[in-house]
C-alpha cells in the first residue's frame, strides 16, 4: 500500500504529529523555559493566526517560492510562529506586563471562533467577494493576498477586537468565545462535510452550519454539565471538561483530515458523519476516563498543554497553506478514503 493512501498514510501522519508535538514543546519548556500554563496560552496565540498564513492567504506568500508542500509549509509555519511572537510582544507591551498575566488567550478565543466561522463555516465567503473566494482552488487564486488580508482583518483585527475592547470602555467585562465549540466544527465540516445545508448555497448554509456548531456544543455542555463537568468552573470539573474537549478535537481532527474519513469515506455523507461521531466519542471518552483515573489532579496542567501541542502538530500537518497532508493521494476528494474505491492518487508526490 502507497504511503499517501489510508490506513497506512494516517497511521504514519499520527506517528509524525506526536513526534512533532514533543519536539515543539520540548522547545517551550527545555530551551524557552516556560511552563506548561504559558505553553498552552502560547498555543492559543498559535490557533488564532494559524488560519491566515495557511488556510485564508492559500499558501501566500510561501507558495510564491515554492509549490513544494513540505518547503512551502515550513515557510508559512515559520511565518506563523513569527506573528506568534510578534502577537505575543504587542500585547505585553499594550499591558506592560508578561504575556501571560495578560488576556492574550481570552482574545485569541475569538479570533478562532471568527476565522473558523468565515472560513469553513461560510466557506470563505461571509466577507469576501464569490470572484475572490474559490474554496476549491485557495491556492491557485491570483488575487491573493486581497482574500487573506479581507480575512485577517475582520478575523483578528475587528470582530475579536470589538467584542474585548468596547464592552470595557462601558465598564463591562471584556467578552470572548471560548475555544469548546471547536470540536463540534470539525463534525459539521468534516464528518457531515457541509450536508446538507450546502444544497441552500452562501449565506444560508454557513448560518445554519453555525447554528448546529452552537447548537451542539451547548448540547455537549449540558450533558457534561450533569456528569459534574461544568465547561465555566474555575476549578477541577471545569478543567476535566477542557481536557475531555482537547481530546474529543484531536480524535476528531485524525478521524477527519488524518485518516480521511477512512474506512467509511465513501458512505452517504450523513451515514458517514453519525458513524465517525459515535467512533470518536466512545474512544475520546476512553482515553478521558483513563486521563481521570491514571493522571493525577497536579498534572492537569500538563495534560492541556500536551494535548494542545499535539492539536497544533495535526492541524500543521494537515492544513493547506502549510504541509497540505490531508489532500495527499485525495486531492480530488480528500474524504473519499473508503473501503471501496479508497481514494484517489492525485498528485502523490510531495
Amino acid at each position: 500500500m502507497a504511503l499517501n493512501q489510508q490506513p497506512a498514510k494516517g497511521i504514519f501522519l499520527v506517528i509524525v504529529s506526536i513526534a512533532f508535538a514533543l519536539g515543539l514543546g520540548g522547545i517551550f519548556i527545555g530551551i524557552l523555559g516556560l511552563s506548561e500554563e504559558q505553553g498552552t496560552l502560547v498555543y492559543a496565540v498559535c490557533f488564532a493566526n494559524f488560519w491566515h498564513f495557511g488556510v485564508s492567504f492559500g499558501g501566500w506568500p510561501g507558495g510564491l517560492v515554492t509549490q513544494n508542500r513540505i518547503w512551502r509549509g515550513l515557510i508559512n509555519w515559520l511565518l506563523a510562529m513569527l506573528s506568534v511572537l510578534i502577537t505575543i510582544g504587542i500585547w505585553s507591551w499594550g499591558y506592560g506586563l508578561p504575556f501571560h498575566e495578560t488576556p492574550v488567550a481570552l482574545w485569541a478565543q475569538t479570533c478562532i471562533f471568527m476565522a473558523v466561522m468565515q472560513i469553513f463555516l461560510f466557506r470563505n465567503r461571509l466577507i469576501t467577494p464569490w470572484d475572490l473566494a474559490d474554496v476549491i482552488e485557495w491556492e491557485n487564486n491570483p488575487r491573493q493576498p486581497l482574500n487573506g488580508i479581507a480575512n485577517f482583518v475582520f478575523a483578528i483585527v475587528f470582530m475579536p477586537t470589538a467584542l474585548f475592547f468596547v464592552p470595557t470602555m462601558w465598564g463591562m467585562e471584556p467578552l470572548h468565545i471560548p475555544w469548546y465549540w471547536f470540536p463540534m466544527s470539525v463534525v459539521v465540516v468534516d464528518f457531515c462535510d457541509w450536508w446538507p445545508f450546502d444544497r441552500l448555497g452562501q449565506p444560508r448554509a454557513g448560518i445554519l452550519n453555525t447554528g448546529m456548531v452552537i447548537i451542539g456544543t451547548v448540547l455537549l455542555m449540558i450533558v457534561f454539565h450533569h456528569l459534574g463537568f461544568n465547561f465555566f468552573d474555575e476549578g477541577v470539573p471545569g478543567t476535566q471538561a477542557a481536557i475531555f474537549a482537547a481530546v474529543w478535537t484531536a480524535f476528531a481532527l485524525i478521524q477527519g483530515w488524518t485518516m480521511n474519513m477512512w474506512p467509511f469515506g465513501h458512505w452517504h455523507r450523513g451515514k458517514k458523519a453519525g458513524m465517525a461521531l459515535v467512533i470518536t466519542l466512545m474512544i475520546s471518552a476512553v482515553v478521558f476516563a483513563a486521563i481521570l483515573k491514571f493522571i493525577p489532579v497536579e498534572q492537569y496542567d500538563a495534560v492541556i498543554f500536551w494535548l494542545f501541542a499535539w492539536l497544533w502538530a495535526l492541524v500543521c500537518l494537515a492544513a493547506p497553506g502549510y504541509f497540505h497532508l490531508f489532500f495527499w493521494g485525495y486531492e480530488e476528494n480528500p474524504h473519499a478514503a473508503g473501503t471501496k474505491g479508497a481514494g484517489y492518487s492525485g498528485r502523490a508526490a510531495f
